[in-house]
């Protein structure tokens, strides 16, 4: 991903990562105001920001190899959970994508200053929207075929783990009815590796005559699952209005808040997408978006009128829940192609939705350059609270929402653009000499031993939420980049080699993850060493095929442009 252009004057190398900027941009002078001019002698080639945005990109690997160690919505759940990868998880994805999102305006407006709008608009074609296409032809559809593998595979050992539990996702009544008269003393609590119940497991099957039998056994009504949700939780999360009716007729406490602070009527505003994905990882019966729709809707008055007025956060906790609930809402539901699409919530993009929104802040880039009122770096710094407003917004429990839909959430868009124009008006201000981070030794510890852990502390508290994270973002974004500043500055072949592998990495690497992860899900080793060992094989399938297929490839050109075969590390 790394482009070796030359300076026209005097050969000084300047390197840009190529996903961001193509491969001959450097070859207009840099017009920024008064950092550098073309006659300079002394080189300024950005290895530090190249290492760095290929850090980045692996970072995203390590983040998805961690999710089949803790309770997280994906298709494998492996049989040794630990909870130290929740809080590896946070740590990454806390700043992870703010810190792409800085680095891309900087790189954007490099290109735009250069060469122009017109230039920028056909280079990020090339380097951005082409390869997304090809991505969503191929990888994506490769991902999908792992994820049914997977869920295959979970959901055979979740039956071979509890009967019971393979009873109530087999719809097998007479199976439940048998177990439960031999099991003593009552029902069993929730299971090891998935961390649900199985009352939860059955209020979200729909099942009433099963969820009936599981109360009468004893089931405890407001039994926690691991993120501290319960059955109702569940049955309003997965739209299952007759569940909710009976729980609520039981009294199940419709005021009861999980772990993140949510009561089950904010479970009726998470994608409905999401609710069916998590039903197929599960194991259980399919079920449709719409009637996943038509049941929460059936279910909303229910919960509406047991629950308390607003969650924590008063009014403004209240206008997020309303916020949030408009997104789901069935308008934004279209008929195509045989299938119904919710224009915010239709998984379209999967862990390639970054690129697509790339490709919105782009054009707003270049229209205002149009218009006269591009990048600047004056009055860039209010945009660091500024972020504190669309991030008030998220869903997430900790650190950005994760985008699913064709048409981008409206919050996560405002809030990368909040790095985004910080990064582009730091190059319109600064040039590519630009010294971001320098009190980095302050910033980095700041972050990670005090930021951190408040926010961790804060989860479910919205008002500190909003403060916290993004502050958690912006220290580690600005420490990271005086680190690599200080310490990856020198030219090296071996980083630069890396960063141009990265692009490929990051692109191709979800359904490696996934084989691998389902590949270890039974064996008895710790959960360190299976996630190790999940990257290591991610990381070597990826890195050779990037050698031998991509680099000196039509496909390595695609993503970073021609490459000569030069280099100790091609040699290599």
């Amino acid at each position: 991903m790394l482009a070796p252009p030359q300076l026209p004057a005097n050969g000084a190398r300047v390197t840009i990562p190529s996903a961001i900027l193509s491969t001959d941009d450097s070859q207009v002078p840099d017009t920024s105001p008064g950092r550098f001019a073309p006659a300079m002698a002394t080189p300024v080639r950005r290895d530090d920001l190249d290492a760095l945005r290929g850090g980045a990109m692996l970072l995203g690997i390590v983040l998805h190899a961690s999710l089949a160690y803790f309770p997280y919505p994906w298709p494998v759940q492996d049989s040794r959970q630990d909870g130290l990868f929740s809080l590896i998880y946070a740590l990454i994805h806390g700043f992870r994508m703010p810190l792409f999102f800085l680095l891309s305006g900087f790189f954007t407006t490099l290109v735009l200053r250069r060469r122009g709008v017109k230039a920028l608009l056909v280079g990020r074609g090339l380097r951005i929207v082409l390869p997304l296409v090809v991505a969503w032809l191929t990888i994506l559809p490769l991902t999908r075929m792992a994820i049914e593998v997977a869920v295959r595979q979970t959901v055979a050992a979740t039956e071979r783990r509890s009967p019971l539990a393979g009873s109530i996702l087999a719809g097998d009544r007479e199976g439940v009815r048998r177990i439960l008269a031999a099991t003593e003393p009552g029902v069993p609590g929730r299971d090891d590796t998935t961390g649900i119940t199985p009352l939860t497991l059955a209020a979200m099957g729909g099942d009433g005559e099963i969820v009936a039998m599981l109360l009468e056994a004893g089931a405890d009504l407001d039994a926690t699952d691991r993120d501290g949700s319960t059955a109702l939780h569940a049955a309003a999360f997965m739209g299952q209005a007759d569940i909710v009716r009976l729980l609520l007729d039981r009294g199940a406490n419709a005021a009861a808040r999980n772990s993140a602070g949510k009561i089950p009527r904010d479970a009726l505003s998470v994608p409905a997408e999401i609710a069916a994905s998590v039903a197929g990882f599960l194991g259980l019966a399919a079920r449709s978006e719409v009637d996943i729709d038509l049941g929460r809707e059936a279910a909303a008055g229910m919960l509406a009128a047991r629950s308390p007025p607003s969650a924590p956060g008063g009014v403004f906790a209240s206008a997020a829940a309303a916020y949030h609930s408009a997104l789901a809402s069935s308008r934004w539901r279209v008929e195509f192609a045989g299938r119904s699409w919710h224009l915010v919530q239709t998984d379209v993009f999967e862990h390639l939705w970054f690129l697509w929104y790339l490709c919105w802040l782009v054009a707003a880039v270049a229209l205002a350059e149009s218009v006269g009122i591009g990048p600047s770096g004056r009055r860039r710094f209010w945009l660091v609270p500024a972020s504190c407003l669309p991030f008030a917004l998220m869903w997430s429990p900790f650190g950005p929402d994760t985008d699913l839909g064709l048409m981008p959430l409206p919050h996560l868009l405002l809030f990368y653009a909040c790095f985004f124009w910080f990064g582009a008006g730091t190059y319109a201000s600064e040039g590519l000499e630009a010294t971001l981070g320098r009190p980095w030794k302050l910033m980095l510890p700041l972050s990670l031993l005090v930021i951190f852990p408040a926010a961790i502390a804060t989860i479910g508290k919205p008002f500190l939420a909003a403060i916290l994270q993004p502050a958690y973002a912006w220290g580690m974004s600005l420490g990271l980049i005086g680190l690599f500043h200080r310490w990856l500055s020198r030219p090296s072949a071996a980083f630069a080699w890396l960063a141009d592998a990265s692009y490929w990495m990051y692109l191709a690497h979800l359904p490696l993850v996934i084989v691998a992860q389902s590949f270890c899900h039974d064996l008895a080793w710790p959960a360190p060493v299976k996630f190790l060992a999940v990257i290591a094989f991610t990381i070597v399938i990826l890195l050779v095929t990037y050698r031998l297929f991509v680099r000196f490839t039509p496909i390595g050109w695609l993503l970073n442009g021609p490459r000569p075969r030069r280099g100790p590390a091609d040699r290599s």
